[in-house]
């Protein structure tokens, strides 16, 4: 029989898993719905008001598969606090919850940030992998897949990005006979950018 650790506990007969995960207070649940792993933060310090919340949850959850309701949205009842955080400041905060044991179930980082906050253990990466598993690895872009990778594997979610565009006056462009500058090395031999103190040879 498999030995479960002093933070896990099974309830409803082994159909729910209560856990905390390593250096935090707050007390995680999971279970199978159709098939699908859903994994809720019960937001409970308290060992047994989790094992409570957990349960409903679960209940509440069977009810609404078994009745063709949807068994996630956005309206499940779970209270999300958001927290705004400049980007700046996302390094000395998150760190500062890991070392209080109160890290928040989600968190957007930036790109930099993705390794060394795998590597230092505060991103659940076995989590991250389930989500990209059931979205479908496919249906995300290659390059946002890569840049969430670390050691070959996903240890992230990808969510969102931007693009970086460059604007030039296509009528000056043309009045000057110069094509449309396509690739960097085009925009580099243009002149040299504003501010730049290379000199010309004489």
């Amino acid at each position: 029989m498999r030995q479960l650790r002093d933070d896990t506990h099974l309830i409803l007969d082994g159909e729910v898993r209560v856990y905390r995960r390593e250096r935090s207070k707050r007390w995680q649940a999971a279970f199978v719905i159709d098939g699908h792993t859903i994994r809720i933060s019960t937001g409970k310090r308290d060992l047994a008001e989790a094992k409570e919340y957990a349960r409903d949850t679960f209940l509440e959850y069977k009810f609404r598969h078994k009745n063709d309701l949807p068994v996630v949205e956005a309206a499940t009842g779970h209270t999300v606090e958001i927290i705004p955080v400049e980007e700046s400041d996302i390094q000395t905060r998150a760190t500062a919850a890991f070392a209080a044991g109160d890290l928040p179930n989600v968190i957007n980082l930036t790109v930099n940030h993705i390794l060394p906050y795998s590597e230092a253990v505060l991103l659940d990466t076995a989590a991250a992998s389930e989500v990209m598993d059931n979205l479908g690895v496919d249906s995300f872009a290659q390059g946002p897949v890569a840049m969430s990778m670390s050691d070959g594997e996903i240890v992230a979610v990808p969510t969102d990005g931007w693009t970086q565009l460059v604007v030039y006056r296509a009528d000056m462009f043309k009045a000057a006979g110069l094509a449309a500058p396509t690739t960097f090395d085009a925009m580099t031999a243009l002149h040299n950018p504003p501010g730049s103190c290379q000199k010309k040879a004489a």
